[in-house]
């Protein structure tokens, strides 16, 4: 009896070594299929980055620009923007990345927002950048300076400040652009250009400066 149990237990101490050496063999084979995997993703992702890099070549090398807090927020986090959408930027690392290329008080700023609430999301960081250092009245000091802007030099320069100024505003549609900008010639240009009826700004433009050029020869408009 004793010779049959023990012949028992040795059957079955081979039986488990058997199932290990098995299952080990599998392990192994499992092992060498993810290191496959794994090489097959860099492989992939090498490839994808110098596709990108092919068809945007010097786009990944860009930086983004510092932020210290005295510039339109606005400005800044479009450029932000376009950079993230150059480089395929993940949703979640846009607020580090933006964050680190801060300086001054708006580093200050943002390390008090961190340590305080946490890291927010892309939307609530870029909402709360421009509360914090947006003007409140600026489109409106903007559109106060655009309606008020008279033409007192030469047409070319007169064009590019309303335009300055109509980069800033918000809600000034193409007619009134076109209003505007008529409105502040000096006379008798605006008269002549209201007679022509130019369609948008930039025909008026146009005609105010063909207008003045004739004005300079000595021909009457």
């Amino acid at each position: 009896m004793a010779d049959a149990g023990l012949s028992d237990l040795k059957k079955l101490l081979g039986d488990v070594l058997d199932k290990l050496t098995s299952l080990e063999t599998k392990l192994t084979a499992v092992d060498g299929e993810l290191s496959t995997v794994k090489i097959d993703q860099r492989r992939l992702h090498d490839s994808v980055k110098a596709e990108k890099q092919a068809a945007f070549p010097g786009v990944l090398e860009l930086r983004l620009p510092e932020y210290d807090s005295t510039d339109d927020p606005d400005i800044w986090l479009h450029r932000c923007e376009l950079l993230f959408r150059l480089q395929w930027t993940e949703e979640d690392k846009k607020v580090c990345l933006a964050a680190f290329h801060m300086t001054g008080k708006a580093q200050i700023w943002y390390y008090g927002v961190e340590r305080n609430r946490g890291v927010p999301t892309w939307p609530q960081f870029a909402e709360s950048v421009r509360r914090r250092f947006g003007s409140l009245t600026r489109s409106n000091d903007a559109f106060r300076e655009l309606i008020q802007l008279r033409h007192t030099g030469f047409v070319a320069e007169y064009r590019e400040e309303f335009l300055g100024l109509v980069d800033r505003c918000d809600g000034v549609t193409d007619a009134m652009q076109l209003a505007f900008f008529t409105a502040g010639l000096r006379d008798p240009l605006r008269a002549d250009v209201e007679l022509r009826q130019p369609a948008t700004l930039q025909d008026a433009a146009w005609m105010a400066g063909v207008l003045e050029h004739r004005e300079e020869l000595g021909f009457e408009n």
